[in-house]
């Protein structure tokens, strides 16, 4: 078995965690410092000291219980292991409070808004499709959804997948929405509307998801910019 194939998809998840706050210049020491003293629902995890054992292969045998626990849910962690599951639940999390701060930074008036922004692992039926943030521009909502390829998939297979259930809610006339694509690894983004895009999505069984239905956005590589821009002026003036 060779090297790279003993390493855990958490373990490329929180590779491009870092890689991605190195990209935004935004600490990941103060994010996780923001949940000190902060404890998951009905529970004695404190939620700095989890976040820190998940990023550093150092959780204790309560942190893993915990996971084992809450994480046991068949149909959302497809094939992935518990625990490996709820670690990236986790490096999630943290990956969308580091995109939160920078765009608040560009002086967006923004809040997060999905089923778990309250970073708690949620029952089956608590797990909804809300959007990661809403932010309010010239007096609008727009509904902001983030999705991040950390295995280079995008540049790999030059295609985007979204659960079917997610992008049959961004594509709700009722509110404007905006996708935001990430690939720390690759230093490339990508960021439109979904309305302008929607009816170029096809639907298709996602073997890699247990054969869950997904809707593909091909020639992904048309969107992609680099990550300079990011950091430039590009969201202020999509916003503006």
């Amino acid at each position: 078995m060779s090297q790279e194939s003993k390493v855990t998809r958490s373990e490329i998840h929180k590779r491009g965690l870092f890689s991605l706050c190195q990209q935004l210049d935004i600490s990941i020491d103060k994010i996780i410092v923001a949940y000190s003293g902060r404890y998951f629902s009905e529970s004695d995890i404190e939620k700095a000291d989890f976040f820190k054992g998940v990023l550093h292969n150092s959780l204790n045998n309560a942190q893993t219980l915990f996971l084992e626990k809450r994480c046991s849910l068949s149909f959302h962690k497809d094939n992935r292991e518990v625990v490996e599951y709820g670690k990236d639940l986790a490096i999630g999390w943290l990956a969308e409070d580091a995109v939160l701060h920078k765009l608040s930074d560009f002086g967006l008036k923004i809040r997060s808004t999905g089923s778990d922004s309250h970073r708690e692992y949620l029952a089956k039926q608590n797990i909804g499709t809300n959007s990661d943030y809403i932010v309010t521009s010239q007096n609008r909502a727009i509904a902001v959804e983030l999705v991040i390829s950390w295995n280079n998939y995008w540049i790999k297979t030059n295609r985007l997948d979204l659960r079917d259930s997610k992008f049959k809610r961004l594509s709700n006339k009722n509110i404007e929405s905006v996708l935001i694509g990430i690939e720390p690894n690759s230093s490339c983004f990508f960021i439109t509307s979904v309305e302008k895009i929607k009816n170029e999505f096809q639907w298709r069984e996602n073997p890699a998801w247990g054969n869950k239905g997904v809707y593909t956005l091909n020639s992904i590589d048309k969107l992609m910019k680099p990550m300079t821009l990011f950091k430039d002026e590009y969201l202020q003036n999509f916003f503006r």
